[in-house]
């Protein structure tokens, strides 16, 4: 099976920044630590709005395959992970990624 890039955007709530970036840097390692995630590192960004200078934080990681973000919503570790997100998030955007380099013929809907 193929690993599945994937780009997530999270909008921590007013005040709250801190709080997400100590749980997101617990989420890539529950991920691999419960093989859900594919063996290249995870990343972790802090983004910016230049217009209105809110803080989103980006994550690139890839799932180890097509069923792992399925199977991750029944193991406990990494819903632990997730549950504790919900009093600092605001907004949450996942991104599944396709290179269209990668795909001839094929054109981005």
């Amino acid at each position: 099976m193929a690993k599945v890039p994937t780009l997530v955007l999270y909008r921590p709530k007013d005040g709250r920044e801190n709080d997400l970036l100590a749980i997101l840097k617990k989420h890539a390692p529950a991920l691999r630590a419960a093989k859900l995630a594919d063996r290249e590192p995870a990343k972790l960004f802090h983004a910016a709005d230049k217009r209105t200078g809110r803080t989103t934080f980006v994550e690139r990681f890839a799932w180890a395959d097509e069923t792992a973000s399925s199977r991750a919503h029944h193991n406990k570790k990494v819903q632990a992970v997730w549950g504790a997100m919900d009093g600092v998030l605001e907004d949450m955007t996942i991104l599944q990624l396709d290179d269209v380099d990668a795909k001839p013929g094929k054109k981005p809907a």
